[in-house]
């Protein structure tokens, strides 16, 4: 605007150089700074300069925060994105921006409060189901953001859809401060999914800054020669707990996670196999199961637990068990995670009182991870809680009991209600 004028202000000094009125107006043209002369442009020019910089001054006056004024491009639409595969994560980190600054209460330098300008909590609640729906839909339900294309359907060999998903929690932009365990308010930069996954990520499920993650599949369950893929890409600072909303109905003989960390990385593995339908006859009414979950730190193996149920000869699996229903394994790796880690350790590894025997309805042990070979990677804390009970309910009140110093930062019980 400082070096050429715009259509109106065009408009505006050819009326005045021809005619010397605007819009039938006659104009004193004795004011040299009326545009009807040369001397009289250039002194119109000098004016328009200084309002320009004296409303630029003021803007910057009012709006110190330059991220604040960026954010605002997200009402241009010269700045939508022209390829829709960039319209899912769009405008996400500036309308969080906006809603940090304008749904806050304010305080001027006098001290006087101000409410804030728009419902914080309700736009986010607003802009979560617009996130959701967009995923589900692949359809943008304002008016200010154009429609994408859906997540291409992946199959096996036989054409078979093969649930995939792929997750990226970074810091939510705008004013985000680390809580008192060191996370930032996390949210999700990027989410996609195909069927049969559905992911779900609800907002208010956490009091902390821990985001939470639902994965589900239709069905409620996997039969022999399903395959899910999801991708959880987690960064510094950020907390994410993936947890199912139910148990996970497994009608194949082969499952497996692998998880990739940095050396700076924490992590809590809670994996367990229930007798399945008990109430119908069904208990560990299976010939063989083999699942195993791989820890990698920094890409070299850390820690494998593999567990292999199988009828032997002259031992089917369900008396092998006896009358235990569940079989379970949690692992806490981290050094963030050292101090809780280390208590558990204390308290299962100390001697039973005597007279306990196999018979127990739970039983509950703990070891310590191996440190690893010298020319791999340093060496990271960490313990293997495995346990075995009759009551599924008394895994759960067992290893809340454990876990419960960890509720804080995951902002709550993610067994809480489960029985």
């Amino acid at each position: 605007m400082r070096g050429s004028n715009g259509p109106f202000t065009a408009s505006f000094l050819e009326e005045v150089r021809t005619t010397g009125s605007f819009k039938g107006r006659k104009l004193n043209t004795a004011q040299k700074r009326l545009p009807t002369g040369p001397s009289g442009h250039e002194a119109f020019e000098l004016s328009k300069a200084q309002l320009l910089t004296g409303l630029l001054l003021n803007l910057e006056s009012r709006f110190p925060k330059v991220e604040l004024l960026e954010a605002l491009k997200i009402f241009d639409p010269r700045s939508y994105p022209s390829e829709h595969s960039e319209v899912l994560s769009w405008g996400n980190e500036e309308l969080q921006t906006l809603i940090d600054h304008f749904g806050v209460e304010k305080k001027n330098k006098a001290g006087k409060e101000f409410p804030p300008v728009v419902d914080g909590f309700h736009l986010m609640s607003v802009q979560e189901q617009i996130y959701i729906s967009r995923s589900l839909c692949n359809l943008v339900l304002t008016s200010i953001k154009m429609s994408s294309s859906p997540v291409e359907q992946n199959s096996d060999d036989s054409g078979k859809p093969r649930g995939f998903g792929k997750l990226h929690f970074v810091k939510r932009g705008g004013e985000n401060h680390p809580d008192s365990n060191g996370f930032y308010t996390t949210h999700a930069s990027s989410c996609q999914f195909s069927y049969p996954m559905k992911l779900i990520l609800p907002m208010y499920a956490s009091s902390s800054n821990c985001q939470w993650v639902y994965p589900v599949n239709y069905g409620g369950g996997l039969v022999a020669g399903d395959e899910v893929d999801l991708q959880i890409t987690v960064d510094e600072g950020c907390c994410v707990m993936l947890a199912s909303q139910s148990s996970t109905k497994v009608y194949t003989s082969d499952d497996g996670s692998n998880f990739y960390l940095t050396s700076d990385a924490n992590l809590i593995l809670m994996d367990w196999l229930t007798a399945g339908r008990i109430a119908r006859g069904e208990r560990w009414d299976f010939k063989l199961l083999n699942t195993t979950n791989c820890i990698y730190v920094d890409n070299i193996l850390y820690f494998r637990d593999s567990i292999c149920l199988t009828d032997s000869p002259n031992l089917p699996i369900f008396q092998n068990l006896g009358d235990y229903n569940i079989v379970a394994s949690c692992v806490l790796l981290g050094k963030d995670l050292e101090t809780v880690s280390t208590n558990i350790y204390n308290v299962l590894s100390m001697c039973r009182s005597q007279g306990a025997h196999v018979g127990d309805e739970t039983l509950v042990s703990v070891s310590k991870l191996l440190e690893p070979p010298p020319s791999s990677v340093q060496r990271i804390p960490g313990i293997v809680i495995r346990m075995a009970s009759s009551s599924i309910s008394k895994v759960y009140a067992e290893i809340s009991n454990l876990l419960s110093p960890l509720f804080e930062r995951l902002g709550g019980n993610p067994f809480e209600g489960k029985f």
